[in-house]
C-alpha cells in the first residue's frame, strides 16, 4: 500500500472498519465535492465576499479534519481566520495555500478511486 502524504490512509481505513469499498466511496464523494467548493471560494474571494469565504473555509476545515488530512485542514483554518479578520491580502495568500494542499489531496483521492 502506497504511503500518502496528504492524509493518514491507514488510520482512515481503520476508522472505516477496514472496509476498502467504503474508503473508495468516500474518496469519490469528496473528490467530486471539493472542486465545487474551491470554485465557489475563489468566486467569493474575487468578489470580496470574505464573510462567505469564512463560512466555506470553516466547512472545508471540518471536512478535512474528518478525512484526517492535516495539511488541508490547517490551510482551511488559516483561510477562515484571514477571512474572519476581513483581510483580503491574507485571505488571498491563505486561499492559494489551500489550493495547493487540496490539489495534492485530490491527487491522492484519485489514486484511491482508481
Amino acid at each position: 500500500m502506497r504511503s500518502f502524504t496528504t492524509f493518514d490512509m491507514p488510520r482512515m481505513l481503520r476508522e472505516l472498519g477496514g472496509d476498502r469499498a467504503r474508503l473508495v466511496a468516500l474518496a469519490r464523494s469528496v473528490g467530486g465535492e471539493v472542486p465545487h467548493h474551491i470554485l465557489t471560494m475563489r468566486e467569493s474571494l474575487s468578489a470580496g465576499r470574505l464573510d462567505g469565504l469564512e463560512f466555506s473555509a470553516r466547512y472545508m476545515g471540518m471536512l478535512f479534519d474528518s478525512l484526517l488530512a492535516p495539511g488541508a485542514s490547517d490551510a482551511a483554518k488559516d483561510l477562515e481566520d484571514a477571512s474572519r479578520r476581513r483581510n483580503g491580502g491574507d485571505s488571498q495568500f491563505a486561499f492559494e495555500s489551500l489550493e495547493n494542499e487540496v490539489g495534492a489531496l485530490l491527487g491522492d483521492l484519485a489514486e484511491i478511486r482508481s
